[in-house]
This record gives structure tokens, sequence and C-alpha cells, in this order.
């Protein structure tokens, strides 16, 4: 089982009652606007949730879709993930998701960022994407102030909400990481 501490929020594997928590926030408006999954209904994201929980049972692992929590209640406030898409290569893809409620308190770059040393530093990976709606302005600049950098655009990568959406690619290498942390 991982657990992961930062300052202010436990990482952590999900367990089966958490899907009352991503449901609520997964069912706001404000949530799934550049959200290409469709939540559909509370089964669609129990199913999502005992995924993550067999995820966190495969060996070797190689998907770390972990629920963030603030440790003072116990409430699960949403998920950041690292997914080794390549083990040969060293590469994995990084994504986030927060309840609209809990949005800029920084959360989210607490979280990514230190699923990024765990990355980097316990996986020993060499490569780390990010994928982002062009017009998801937060999501930019989240994967920015973490040091990716854009390296291109996908038109109409994306069909939802009756429409195409470009999407953009970010990455960070191992040896760009730990430049920024010295």
């Amino acid at each position: 089982m991982v657990q992961i501490k930062t300052e202010r929020l436990l990482l952590r594997d999900f367990e089966a009652d958490d899907w009352h928590a991503v449901y609520s926030y997964m069912s706001d408006p404000a949530h799934t606007e550049y959200y290409h999954i469709p939540v559909g209904g509370e089964e669609n994201v129990r199913r999502l949730i005992n995924e993550f929980i067999e995820w966190s049972g495969e060996s070797p692992r190689q998907k770390y879709q972990l629920a963030i929590v603030l440790p003072e209640d116990g409430r699960v406030v949403g998920t950041v993930g690292l997914r080794v898409q390549n083990p040969e290569l060293g590469e994995a893809d990084l994504g986030v998701g927060l309840d609209p409620s809990e949005w800029s308190q920084g959360y989210a770059v607490e979280a990514a960022t230190r699923m990024l040393e765990f990355g980097f530093d316990e996986l020993k990976l060499h490569r780390v994407l990010a994928e982002c709606i062009a017009e998801n302005d937060a999501a930019c600049k989240l994967v920015d102030r973490l040091g990716m950098r854009e390296e291109g655009r996908f038109k109409n990568r994306r069909w939802m909400h009756d429409r195409w959406w470009d999407s953009l690619l970010f990455a960070i290498l191992d040896s760009e990481w730990r430049e920024r942390k010295e």
C-alpha cells in the first residue's frame, strides 16, 4: 500500500468507499468542463475506483493512481496519478484531478510535485509527460509551475461536449527535474 505524505496532504492508494467523494466532485460541471471521460453514474465511478484498486495490486506495479486526502479530516479531495507507459524507456504520464471546492489552495501543485519526486527518485523514471486540453489555462499553468515544457500541440485530439478540442503535450526529464531541485 502506497502512502506518501506532503506538507499538507496524504497521497494514498484508493479504498472502495472513496467512490462517494470522487463521485461528488466528478459530478460538478466545473470539474467536467475539460474532462474527456464521461462520469455517467455511480456505477461508473465505482468501476473507476475499483480499477485504481486493481492497479495497486499489480506486480510489477506500473500505475500509481492515488487519492489526495486532507489528513485532518480524512476527506478525499482529488486524485493524482503517475502511470508508467513504457518501462524500458522510463516514461510515464502524470495527471491530477481536484474537487473544484478545493481549487486555488495549491493542493494540485503540492500533490503533483510529490508524485514527480516519487517518479524520478523511487521509480527512476527518465521522462514524465502530461497532456492538457489547450483551453484549460489552469492545467497548463500547473504543468508550467512543475517545470514541464510544452513539446507539441495535437489538433482535434479529444472529442467531448459535442466538439473537438486541441491538446498540448508537456514533459520534463529527470535531468531537468534535478536541476530545478538544486
